[in-house]
């Protein structure tokens, strides 16, 4: 329509396994998914005059695991987060994850003092993938932290509210509920 731009991908992958068995250098993928035909209002009157347009937000967003050394880095880190089993039983590497990512988003906390615990090449491959979550997600999980320092909660914060096995109302042994 008058007034609106549609955004068009120039080179999408036909065949995603068979690029991945062509570059076993990748350690991880993060597949950022676009609902099709995407349009975008135009914010002002202004935004005509400019080169660029912002970037279009993703419908949906995961990662994936693909190089042995990765999977291992993750092993090794999650092993040294304290009770990581325990807020995250059925974590799989085997299987993608679905942003928030929240199982990073709660280990970010330990990520200075894990990450000397890990073998160089874990570290390396860590940073990259925090990195890499950071420019994806960075905002989201500052806005997050922001809200909870001022005592706020939105629903676009909520997910990151509650860990895992966190216990939110409880029954004493009097009965009273808490």
């Amino acid at each position: 329509g008058e007034g609106r731009i549609r955004v068009i991908g120039n080179l999408p992958l036909r065949h995603m396994e068979k690029y991945l068995e062509r570059h076993p250098d990748l350690s991880f993928v993060l597949f950022k998914d676009y609902t099709s035909k995407q349009e975008f209002a135009l914010e002002s009157p202004e935004s005509l005059e400019e080169e660029t347009l912002r970037a279009p937000e993703p419908a949906e967003e995961s990662l994936r695991f693909i190089s042995p050394d990765m999977m291992e880095a993750l092993k090794e880190f999650t092993r040294n987060v304290p009770g990581f089993g325990r807020l995250f039983p059925k974590f799989s590497l085997e299987h993608e994850i679905a942003a928030p990512f929240l199982f990073l988003y709660h280990c970010l906390p330990m990520m200075d003092k894990v990450l000397p615990s890990l073998s160089p090449l874990h570290q390396e491959l860590m940073v990259l993938l925090h990195n890499c979550v950071e420019q994806s997600r960075g905002a989201e999980y500052r806005e997050a932290l922001d809200d909870f320092e001022r005592g706020l909660v939105s629903k676009r914060t909520m997910p990151y509210l509650i860990k895992p096995d966190d216990v939110l109302v409880y029954k004493t042994s009097s009965g009273l509920i808490r």
